[in-house]
């Protein structure tokens, strides 16, 4: 007979092992699909700044993937290396730098999402544009990253929350605001991946799990 704390080990590996290969196939998914369906909005328009939004949400989705991937597989290969991992935090800090960038190019359509109950509506299209902006560049020139991706996890939780939970609460969502709804969630899970993760380390701000898994 198996003793029992092997064989919980075991399971908890081979856990452990399809998790890491989830993560990896979603990751390779997300880039292939970007690459195929979302890279060339870049290629015919590169100075129409909604394509790098449209591509900024599938970057988001990719590192948190590449993340959660690095997280599970233990650093065994060069997406799980700390290079990889700051690379995936770079891509993510590109994404981020594409939101912010859409508050300020497309005011007239980030504004009226802002719910009625907040007065100055374009202060706060331009504050979470600026928030965005400010996070993106601290991920991607390795800038209190740990901070960065806190910062960027609540700006795009409170959005979710604030614009779009609201208005599936209402119902009668259009087609493209129920995209948006489903787009809106997906990028806060993968924030919350990726500010819980293990960023770069910086001098201010080491990552805790980084400290563990060195020990």
């Amino acid at each position: 007979m198996v003793p029992r704390p092997w064989r919980e080990d075991g399971a908890h590996q081979a856990g452990a092992r399809a998790a890491a290969l989830a993560a990896l196939i979603l990751l390779v998914f997300a880039a292939v699909w970007t690459l195929a369906f979302k890279l060339p909005f870049i290629v015919r328009a590169p100075l129409v700044e909604g394509s790098y939004q449209a591509n900024g949400e599938n970057w988001v989705l990719i590192a948190a993937a590449w993340v959660l991937y690095a997280e599970l597989s233990k650093g065994r290969d060069f997406l799980s290396s700390d290079l990889g991992v700051r690379l995936a935090y770079a891509l993510y800090g590109l994404g981020l730098i594409a939101f912010g960038l859409s508050h300020f190019f497309y005011l007239d359509l980030t504004a009226p999402l802002v719910p009625s109950w907040l007065p100055g509506p374009v202060f706060w299209a331009y504050a979470t544009g600026t928030i965005y902006t400010v996070c993106g560049l601290a991920l991607v020139v390795g800038l209190w990253p740990r901070l960065a991706a806190y910062g960027a996890a609540l700006n795009i939780t409170l959005i979710t929350l604030l614009v779009w939970g609201p208005m599936v609460a209402a119902g009668g969502l259009t087609p493209m605001h129920l995209q948006e709804t489903v787009v809106s969630w997906a990028l806060t899970a993968a924030s919350l991946v990726l500010a819980t993760g293990s960023p770069p380390e910086t001098a201010a701000f080491p990552s805790p799990s980084r400290r563990r898994r060195s020990a």
